[in-house]
């Protein structure tokens, strides 16, 4: 109430200075026109600083005496203005049965206004009914708007600026990247591309080394132009790409005439074995940033999150646009600071309905309650908001059904095809080697806690299956499928029915058998920690006390193999070239990066001593979401062959 009538009462004030501008323009008789229209400017000044200031009073002056008719009509009209407020101030507060500090404050006020202006002469005054003039109010605002500081206007246009920088190099990233940053062909632009580093394996100390997950941004180059020392990018085979840096340069390349280099890894030990003919060169990477990286990925693995904070920050940036907008407003027209507060300015304007008075005021549209929204922004982005939460919650509520309906098949399958084995006491050994705790056998102590299943069954509900994998420990504990391709469980449940999590499936260029060199086995990763998820949980450190894997397979056979690596890799890794040449050095690349702590150095002592490298397994599952190629890997090396009795 206080807020509206002092808020009436400014405007009030507004008016007659442009009433008193308006007089200096005008021929008068009166030679003591301007003296007065100035004394006049100069208290209503003071009556400013009386409204602004209720706690530190200004002395009380009498005006000197008047003679110009004019002047006279607007010291009269200040008094009855007062009047008029002090008559509303006092009714309203008899409604309400009490009296507040700021409505003594303001009676204060007026009577300080009322007895400033009652002792010039008095005439018949003919009183003017107020005007809601806008334009004055406009124009007067429109003056004081003028000494803004340019500070805070450069502020503004920077700020805007380095925004819209961002968003279009976000975008134009995004768009570049395309697919999040698999390793892929790059598409390219005006001579560069746009990429992301999956791996860890140009991470280093030197100036142009890249931190995974970077953004970078590759220069397309003739290879005649790329030196020793360059970090490049190539395509290898199945169209994926691989960036490390030319440590040679071959400059006949088997008498065929052609440039060919040799690459490494900052972080690798060893120099690449892929010697990089010429034509499969793209160029050197001229720019890196992590951060631009994160902000890529993130975009691209969580877009609704990335909408929700958009608006979040369009419909901040529009609630203190407007509030500070606002309070500008009340200080150009108060020639001093604005009631209340942001949090209150909130309050009023978006989380209650402004309540009426019991009294009515002419005041100008200006000064009306105002409100953040608007239909141009802050109602669309609301829109956007709510839609948002409606999507996701149904998606929700879809995953959940999804992962329960999962979980159903996972614990139905298990309990059908599992068979009570009854106790035994010894084993057939195979490639045995290690002892257990005390005098028993490792081989016998495994032989204990083996499992039998209903091979039958399990054939009859679906040919595919060639045998089943557990991890103890873990949620690992499904049949293992064979499809033609590597697409055929790749979302496809036991039944033949679609399934986002898929199935455990085999390698298709791995026999069915498990006596490969090398087995992949493949499974997804996840969050509700079904199939594989466990997997990448090894590689982040989250599951640090695992030993052993077991693959059972129909013809009654159980391999036993212990976990001896878990890594992050990409699937343009030579871990997946099959068959497997070189097994002593395919372990080299399984222990390389090697980020599992419960490594058995004791296993892998007697290996190299014996030179007899043996069998292993490989468990890949996606560490990232989308169409990534980056893999969380565990690799088992067998340690027994045992027939389940």
């Amino acid at each position: 109430m206080v807020g509206e009538l002092k808020q009436y009462l400014f405007s009030v004030l507004d008016y007659t200075v442009h009433q008193l501008n308006e007089l200096q323009k005008t021929p008068s008789t009166y030679e003591s026109r301007d003296r007065e229209v100035l004394n006049l400017q100069t208290l209503i000044a003071s009556f400013r600083q009386q409204l602004n200031t209720p706690n530190n009073p200004v002395s009380l002056n009498a005006p000197p005496i008047v003679n110009d008719p004019e002047v006279i009509k607007i010291y009269d009209y200040l008094q009855e203005v007062c009047v008029y407020l002090d008559t509303q101030l006092r009714q309203q507060s008899k409604q309400l049965n009490s009296v507040e500090q700021d409505q003594l404050n303001f009676l204060s006020q007026l009577s300080y206004i009322h007895n400033s202006c009652k002792r010039v002469p008095q005439v018949s005054p003919i009183l003017p009914v107020f005007p809601v003039d806008e334009e004055i109010i406009e124009s007067n605002a429109s003056e004081e708007g003028q000494n803004i500081s340019s500070r805070r206007k450069i502020a503004v246009i920077v700020a805007n600026i380095t925004f819209y920088i961002l968003l279009i190099v976000a975008v134009t990233g995004f768009i570049l990247v395309g697919d999040g940053g698999a390793a892929r062909v790059p598409t390219e632009f005006a001579g560069f591309s746009v990429m992301t580093v999956l791996t860890s394996s140009m991470e280093g100390n030197n100036r142009d080394s890249i931190q995974q997950g970077s953004l970078v941004i590759l220069r397309h180059r003739d290879p005649s132009d790329l030196e020793v020392g360059m970090v490049v990018t190539y395509v290898r085979d199945r169209g994926t790409t691989l960036t490390h840096r030319i440590v040679s340069i071959i400059e006949d390349h088997n008498g065929t005439g052609e440039r060919a280099f040799r690459l490494q890894g900052d972080a690798n030990v060893t120099i690449d074995r892929y010697v990089v003919p010429a034509d499969q060169m793209l160029g050197n990477i001229v720019f890196s940033s992590r951060s631009l990286g994160v902000l890529i990925s993130f975009i691209h693995h969580s877009p609704l999150m990335t909408v929700v904070l958009i608006a979040i920050y369009l419909l901040t940036v529009s609630t203190l646009k407007n509030y500070f907008k606002f309070k500008r407003e009340d200080q150009l027209l108060n020639s001093g600071e604005a009631e209340g507060n942001f949090w209150e300015f909130l309050k009023d304007n978006l989380f209650k309905k402004q309540q009426g008075s019991e009294f009515t005021v002419e005041t100008p549209k200006k000064n009306k309650k105002r409100r953040i929204f608007k239909l141009s922004s802050t109602n669309v982005i609301m829109f956007i908001l709510v839609g948002v939460m409606v999507f996701s919650a149904t998606q929700l509520v879809s995953i959940y059904f999804t992962y329960r309906g999962i979980n159903q098949l996972n614990d139905e399958i298990r309990n059908s095809f599992e068979i009570t084995r009854p106790p035994v006491n010894d084993a057939d050994t195979g490639t045995g080697g290690e002892v257990a705790n005390g005098d028993d056998d490792l081989a016998t102590h495994h032989n204990r806690d083996l499992r039998l299943f209903d091979w039958d069954g399990l054939n009859a509900r679906n040919a595919d299956v060639v045998g089943w994998i557990y991890v103890p420990g873990t949620n690992i504990d499904y049949p293992i499928l064979a499809g033609a391709s590597n697409d055929t469980y790749l979302h496809t449940d036991i039944d033949g029915n679609f399934s986002i999590a898929g199935s455990i499936f085999l390698e298709e260029n791995n026999s069915s058998d498990f006596l490969d060199d090398n087995t992949i086995i493949y499974g997804h990763n996840m969050l509700s920690g079904v199939k594989f998820s466990a997997i990448d949980a090894m590689m982040r450190g989250t599951i640090t006390d695992l030993d052993y894997i077991y693959v059972y397979t129909p013809d009654g056979m159980v391999f036993i193999y212990r976990i001896a690596s878990v890594l992050l890799t990409d699937t343009s890794s030579e871990i997946y070239f099959l068959p497997v040449l070189d097994l002593a050095h395919f372990y080299q690349l399984m222990l390389h990066n090697n980020r599992w702590n419960n490594v058995p150095y004791d296993l892998l002592n007697e290996i190299y001593a014996s030179n007899d490298y043996r069998r292993v397994i490989t468990l890949s599952t996606c560490a990232e979401a989308g169409d990534s190629p980056i893999r969380s890997v565990a690799f088992g090396i067998l340690i027994y062959e045992l027939e389940v009795h």
